[in-house]
């Protein structure tokens, strides 16, 4: 199974000479993922043009199944998605309220880091039942230090009690915004990958996971980093028996 996690930024475009629509086109003909685990989508967003990313990703990938999870729910309109070409038997999310602090980020506007003080909103995380006994979990964590470390305990016991209720193993990705492989551990995962994701253009951190249970001998054939001139996240891509 080939499963990638990317936090697409919206599918906000880096490449100055680059054609949105295109490099989309060719990162998904790269990434031929069976599984892919989408952060920070917009779902008829005016700032990109009312477009439903998730339906166009999946439209693309000629996918079977997908899946939109809107993070406030009261907006509606910017959130995390999946989008599979295996079978999915069942979908599940969870509510994960976000911090009540926010932080001062960087962002590259215009080619010019800026910096703005960014309130956290509520999360989730969403799990997809495979019918080749996996169960995937694709979450966005708080960018907040701490919180996040929490909210990631708290959702790997969530997604590691459902592979217990329907017998299945058990992927848990996304964009976990923590770098520690301890504490991946004490919430009782192991992260498959180890390159750094962020920023994409040159990466220092690896926040973006793939994680099984700590106790899964699980093979990984084939783990890299992609880079597209889409997004300030690199996507991250596995093969896994």
């Amino acid at each position: 199974m080939r499963v990638v996690t990317w936090n697409i930024q919206h599918l906000e475009v880096y490449q100055t000479d680059g054609d949105g629509s295109a490099l989309l086109s060719s990162a998904l003909s790269e990434l031929a993922p069976d599984v892919l685990l989408l952060q920070e989508v917009d779902h008829l967003h005016e700032r990109t043009g009312s477009i439903d990313q998730t339906a166009l990703i999946s439209g693309l990938l000629e996918a079977t199944d997908s899946q939109f999870i809107p993070t406030p729910p009261s907006a509606g309109n910017y959130g995390i998605a999946a989008v599979s070409r295996l079978p999915v038997q069942e979908w599940r999310h969870w509510g994960l309220r976000g911090s009540p602090v926010g932080m001062w980020l960087t962002f590259m506007i215009n080619g010019t880091p800026e910096r703005f003080y960014c309130a956290d909103h509520e999360r989730a995380m969403m799990t997809l039942r495979i019918d080749n006994g996996w169960l995937v979990a694709n979450m966005h964590a708080s960018f907040v230090p701490g919180w996040a470390h929490l909210m990631v305990w708290h959702a790997a016991r969530w997604a590691r009690a459902e592979a217990r209720r329907t017998g299945t193993r058990l992927l848990f990705c996304g964009d976990l915004n923590l770098t520690s492989r301890l504490w991946l551990r004490m919430c009782g995962l192991r992260s498959v990958t180890d390159e750094a994701t962020f920023p994409a253009w040159a990466p220092t951190k690896h926040i973006d996971h793939l994680c099984v249970e700590a106790s899964d001998k699980a093979v990984v054939s084939h783990a890299s980093v992609h880079q597209f001139g889409i997004s300030d996240h690199r996507a991250v891509v596995i093969e896994i028996d």
